[in-house]
């Protein structure tokens, strides 16, 4: 079911992760499509110029094509194909998350093959098939997958959102965290050490394909080490940055990497992930500017996640479509709790065994003397390992440098994520 901009704004106002962005529906038809239009009309007459022709059949082509899967020959990798098919009767066919519900499997081949219709032959130079993966049983229903979707990308595309058994969610949903709301966050900090170069900074994480549209939060990684990187870059005093860039600066005169496929995405020049922050001075900083920045993805939606859990089960009755909504903004909370106690948990782990000592000794003396001393000594030992943004770098250089001789830091190995 194709969910035209009205409907879509009505899903955008209670909170979810559909949202409006870039030019409108329209826009795009004015600019782009109508001049095409008008420029062919011998396909197009005048009376299908319309914006509500193209979005009905926009609508039909975006909840009913199939993108076909294709392989890199060289690489192996599976990738969406850029060819859209309409393919009637087969598009009846409902989509399931999980896997092991699913039970056909669509093939395209190109073999030519003769058929008879209606008694006489007809030859093919290519189908389509749906075949089954199992057995099926007498009255089981025909699932596919029409991708590997979040909650929302179904309700914004299809319409609709999964009722899973209790216990399964689905494991491909996801929350966009905006770039700007990092970058305000960080600002918003009141450390010092973040003005100082602040778009030099900025500058050096974009040309590190670390800051495009949004860092993505899921199931499997609810704390993106992207996210950690840029937050712990954004942090770097002024000298610890200009070693950075140094570094990076040193990396980029190096040869081009020849083991990555020219139409992978584009990965990140260079992870610290959270391994830099443990035992090291910036990382209650770095914590606390994350945890600023999940009470700003929170603060978007209108409701609490108990709300939520009690607007599903009141007695008055709530329109189908907004309690689909609901769900999605649900899952997406619960993204972002989980966020936050994987930053709760890096706070903790960075304190180190020394701060659970200095409560012991607190406990155990009247005075304050042993508090100082456990401060002194802490600070005797940043001075001699640096900060933590100085121990990243010093990391980051030495695992760049050993990479040469074939003995890289296991912990610096490029991340390749699939989205």
């Amino acid at each position: 079911m194709f969910i035209a901009c009205c409907k879509r704004r009505l899903l955008c106002s209670i909170g979810t992760a559909i949202e409006i962005a870039g030019d409108s529906t329209r826009t795009v038809f004015e600019r782009e499509v109508l001049p095409i239009m008008q420029h062919q009309q011998q396909l197009w007459p005048p009376d299908v110029q319309t914006y509500e022709a193209f979005e009905l059949y926009a609508g039909l082509v975006q909840s009913r094509a199939f993108h076909m899967l294709s392989e890199n020959w060289l690489t192996g990798l599976a990738q969406e194909g850029v060819e859209l098919y309409m393919l009637p009767a087969i598009d009846m066919i409902n989509h399931a998350t999980e896997p092991g519900k699913r039970n056909t499997l669509l093939r395209k081949s190109s073999a030519e093959t003769t058929v008879k219709v209606d008694g006489a032959p007809l030859t093919l130079h290519g189908f389509f098939t749906m075949k089954a993966e199992r057995d099926i049983s007498k009255g089981e229903q025909l699932l596919h997958t029409y991708g590997d979707l979040s909650d929302a990308q179904l309700l914004q595309t299809y319409g609709f959102v999964e009722a899973f058994q209790p216990g399964y969610e689905n494991p491909h949903n996801f929350v966009p965290v905006p770039v700007h709301l990092v970058l305000q966050s960080c600002s918003e900090s009141g450390d010092e050490t973040v003005p100082a170069c602040f778009e030099s900074k900025k500058r050096l994480l974009e040309q590190a394909k670390l800051l495009r549209n949004a860092f993505v939060v899921t199931a499997q990684e609810a704390l993106p080490d992207d996210l950690v990187t840029a937050v712990q870059v954004m942090h770097m005093e002024a000298h610890e940055f200009s070693e950075l860039e140094k570094v990076e600066a040193t990396d980029d005169m190096g040869e081009a990497s020849t083991s990555r496929p020219a139409s992978a995405e584009p990965q990140p020049a260079f992870l610290l992930g959270t391994g830099f922050l443990n035992d090291t001075s910036d990382a209650q900083a770095v914590c606390t500017t994350l945890l600023r920045l999940v009470d700003k993805l929170l603060r978007r939606y209108p409701t609490s996640l108990k709300e939520d859990a009690a607007a599903l089960h009141r007695d008055r009755p709530m329109p189908h479509r907004w309690k689909m909504a609901v769900k999605v903004r649900m899952g997406e909370k619960e993204l972002l709790q989980a966020m936050k106690q994987a930053v709760v948990m890096l706070m903790l782990d960075s304190q180190g065994p020394d701060d659970g000592d200095s409560d012991e000794d607190d406990a155990s003396s009247p005075d304050d003397d042993g508090e100082e001393e456990d401060s002194a000594g802490s600070g005797d030992q940043h001075q001699e390992h640096g900060t933590g943004a100085e121990a990243a770098v010093a990391r980051l250089l030495g695992a760049k440098a050993s990479s040469h001789t074939g003995l890289q830091d296991e912990s610096l190995h490029k991340k390749h994520r699939h989205k």
